[in-house]
């Protein structure tokens, strides 16, 4: 399966999931994320990895700018401490080597985990949890992270960015799902892909 390209959302410049969140993708990722199951995040990181080198033209071609900024999306303390490590880290680790990583966005208060919770309890949940540590005036940030439903992550998180500074704020996911994350919007944009 290619990685899907979506559109610009309210402050994101466009997103890229790599692989559908379903099925033993989905499954993994739960059992990585709610019972620590860490010997799936290898395996996970791989295909993650693989997937990658899919990457839509329109990406590649974001990643091949200058003043482009790999930066993830930060895992609470409180379940980064309870897990032991940091899912969008260990993924996302095949892009170290070749772009700039930083770890920009920093959490300013714990939210509750996002999964169970609709769209717009989302959007709530996220509001003002991020601030940044650094300046980005006219950088091109890539936001990564382990999964895509409603963009609200990294919609806040753009949000944030863009505030600072940032010219262009690009998302990257693992995994994702289109249901819930403007289906009008997408089905056009896959109708224009044909």
């Amino acid at each position: 399966m290619q990685p899907l390209w979506l559109p610009a959302g309210e402050a994101l410049d466009g997103t890229v999931m790599l692989l559908r969140y379903s099925g033993p993708v989905r499954t993994a990722l739960q059992q990585l994320k709610f019972n620590s199951r860490r010997a799936l995040l290898e395996l996970l990181a791989v295909e993650c990895a693989a997937a990658g080198k899919g990457l839509p033209s329109k990406f590649k071609n974001v990643l091949q700018q200058t003043d482009v900024f790999i930066v993830p999306i930060p895992t609470a303390e409180n379940r980064r401490l309870e897990r032991g490590f940091d899912i969008p880290q260990f993924l996302f680790s095949w892009l170290k080597a070749e772009y700039v990583w930083i770890e920009l966005l920093l959490r300013t208060r714990e939210t509750i985990p996002q999964y169970g919770l609709g769209p717009q309890e989302r959007k709530i949940n996220l509001e003002n949890c991020f601030s940044i540590g650094e300046t980005v005036t006219g950088k091109t940030i890539v936001i990564v992270d382990d999964i895509f439903t409603t963009g609200a992550t990294m919609e806040e998180a753009a949000r944030t960015l863009k505030t600072a500074g940032a010219a262009k704020v690009y998302g990257l996911a693992m995994c994702g799902s289109i249901e819930n994350y403007g289906q009008e919007q997408i089905k056009k944009h896959l109708q224009s892909e044909i």
